[in-house]
């Protein structure tokens, strides 16, 4: 696979998350109370810090650690899944 079929893959992808995860937030806020629509753009936030940090190098982490223990590799797991 060449690389700019990769980079439009990969941007085609971040849009159209963008996009469902937008459509999906208007169709949830209409649906809840004012003050659901509190606690839920918190959730939101948080989520959204979590996969910054996700984004932010789990793999890269695992792969410049010096040493794998079980630990470590329960907690790269745990921010991978969310």
């Amino acid at each position: 696979m060449s690389v700019v079929r990769s980079v439009v893959l990969s941007s085609i992808e971040r849009y159209v998350t963008f996009g469902v995860t937008f459509v999906s937030t208007v169709v949830i806020s209409r649906i809840l109370d004012p003050a659901e629509i509190g606690q839920f753009s918190l959730a939101m936030v948080v989520y959204g810090l979590a996969m910054t940090v996700k984004e932010m190098g789990v793999s890269a982490y695992l792969v410049r650690s010096a040493e794998l223990t079980p630990k470590v590799l329960r907690a790269a797991f745990g921010i991978s899944l969310s």
